[in-house]
């Protein structure tokens, strides 16, 4: 049966708020002892590496992962709904391949903030701080990069990027914290089987970076061009060592013609992200490395006039896979129309903040001294979500 499940464990905390530290005189640099005792928590922690798949614009959560066939024709759109390999869980005809993975993903149905504007609601979602104009916040990878720092000399962060405006907009990047914590960025060849980093040529690169070392079933699997290739990779990295991947793919802000933007769209995600998922899990790889969708917000409920939807963050969807995370199941729900939680509303901060803990990072450490020339702590608030876990 389809489990929606609600509640949640909040964390101890010390009674500070993000406010309150600006209150406070700085404090001293963290010790040795800080340091042993993050990589301690780290080593013990259930999931290794994230791959972040980052679909900019805002993809509709009422065509993909939270269909609703029962409402009226201008709220349900015109895609059909289709079984998946668990009972009671049903997404949209365009997920064949997740329904076939849904055993191992956990839907979030729940999610929700107040931001309609897209530089504020990815903002908000790649670092779950409130977005504030005077201070950058570190995006979850800079976070791990921060945290946990490069495995066996392999960088720990790096990005896939689209053509989006995401990392322009520094969402991507380190935030109030040092330039040390920026993500490596990787880019194509003309071929798209090839891809570089600048300033980088350690043998892991080398190795990685190359698609064409892949049989050529495999990338038949994932798909011979686009996210396929970006997915692709991202395991490749993941094996590689490094410990957060975001693979940043724009286009998804569909105000016009969305159905149609969307059929051509989607069987290229969905066969990506169903290999990939599967690929993770037959290399033994999933129990360790977090598959995590995320997009700023959701699209409106009713149709607009030019058969597209718009900017919708009262509810929307995200799902995760591995990473020691329970699949096969759906955390919280939207009501009839998909236009408000109607039950455990799930905010960026109990995400992320989940995320950390998977990861073995206190999401309650405070920094003493960061760019701005004072202290902050890695997150306000938000708890973990427990059925997750």
């Amino acid at each position: 049966m389809i489990r929606t499940t609600s509640g949640g464990e909040h964390p101890t905390r010390a009674g500070f708020s993000r406010r309150d530290f600006l209150r406070v005189s700085a404090l001293g640099a963290l010790g040795a002892g800080l340091t042993r005792h993050a990589e301690a928590r780290a080593a013990g922690a259930p999931c290794r590496s994230v791959i972040l798949l980052w679909m900019q614009g805002g993809m509709s959560h009422l065509d993909t992962f939270d269909p609703k066939p029962d409402a009226p024709s201008e709220i349900r759109g015109r895609f059909g709904v289709i079984p998946t390999n668990v009972p009671g869980i049903r997404l949209s005809e365009h997920m064949r391949g997740l329904a076939q993975v849904a055993d191992k993903t956990v839907f979030i149905r729940s999610m929700h903030h107040p931001e309609g504007m897209h530089e504020r609601g990815m903002s908000y979602m790649l670092s779950g701080l409130p977005p504030c104009p005077t201070t950058p916040a570190p995006s979850i990878g800079a976070i791990v990069s921060k945290e946990l720092g490069p495995r066996d000399g392999v960088p720990p962060y790096v990005t896939i990027p689209g053509t989006s405006f995401t990392a322009a907009l520094g969402c991507l990047g380190p935030g109030y914290l040092d330039a040390g914590c920026q993500p490596l960025r990787v880019t194509s060849d003309e071929s798209g089987e090839r891809f570089h980093a600048k300033d980088l040529r350690e043998r892991w690169t080398l190795e990685a970076l190359d698609l064409t070392k892949e049989p050529l079933k495999q990338r038949d699997a994932y798909g011979r061009a686009g996210i396929g290739l970006k997915c692709l990779l991202a395991r490749r990295l993941v094996e590689a060592g490094v410990r957060f991947v975001t693979v940043d793919e724009d286009g998804w802000d569909h105000h016009y013609r969305a159905f149609d933007a969307l059929e051509r769209r989607l069987p290229a995600f969905d066969r990506a992200v169903s290999a990939l998922i599967r690929d993770l899990g037959e290399r033994g790889l999933l129990k360790t490395t977090m598959v995590l969708f995320m997009t700023e917000f959701g699209r409106t409920p009713r149709i607009n006039r030019e058969a597209g939807r718009d900017h919708w963050s009262t509810v929307f969807s995200v799902f995760a896979a591995g990473g020691g995370l329970r699949g096969g199941q759906v955390v919280g729900s939207s009501d009839k129309l998909g236009e408000s939680p109607a039950s455990n509303p799930i905010t960026p901060e109990d995400l992320i903040r989940t995320v950390y803990r998977q990861l073995g990072i206190d999401a309650d450490k405070r920094y003493a001294q960061t760019s701005l020339g004072r202290p902050m702590n890695i997150l306000d608030g938000g708890h973990v979500i427990r059925e997750l876990v």
